[in-house]
């Protein structure tokens, strides 16, 4: 369903007038982007006034949360690769020791292999995270410049639609 005036995006919010929207009028607005005409978008740019701020800060938030994440995964891969440095320590110890026997060493062997592949996939799979993350930020910073600004500002809206479904 497209709401194609603001006669109607005013009835789906509930509110008599769009000039004095509270916040979460403001981020159901946003979810309900989708569902408004681009005509009616760009005069809610005019009409609507902090609008132009929620979209910037909607923006800035996501580019927070994608540093934070990258922050938090380097930390954990870290801990990851000193985690697996000191199970192949022990694993060379043991090695060395005299008295092993042959199946004991190869089975040793094996687990020493075993770490370094669980290490890889473990960077396989960070790297392929951090691509998705920096990929869809750069989506973002993309829809915030190329596309009206009001669209940009889906992001903190979303939250509300996910919380309590959407109105329309």
């Amino acid at each position: 369903m497209t709401l194609d005036s603001e006669g109607e995006v005013k009835k789906v919010l509930g509110v008599p007038s769009l000039n004095s929207l509270s916040d979460e009028n403001m981020l159901e607005l946003a979810a309900l982007l989708p569902n408004i005409s681009e005509a009616v978008q760009l005069k809610l740019i005019d009409q609507i006034p902090g609008f132009q701020k929620i979209a910037l800060e909607a923006v800035n938030a996501v580019e927070q949360t994608f540093d934070k994440t990258v922050e938090s995964d380097t930390k954990a891969h870290s801990e990851l690769h000193e985690s697996m440095n000191d199970i192949r320590d022990a694993i060379k110890g043991e090695l060395a020791r005299d008295d092993i026997s042959e199946a004991h060493a190869q089975y040793l062997v094996e687990k020493l292999v075993e770490t370094g592949h669980m290490e890889k996939e473990a960077v396989t799979e960070k790297r392929q995270f951090l691509g998705d993350e920096a990929n869809a930020t750069r989506i973002a910073g993309l829809v915030h410049a190329g596309i009206p600004i009001v669209t940009a500002v889906i992001v903190a809206g979303a939250q509300i639609m996910i919380n309590r479904g959407p109105r329309v």
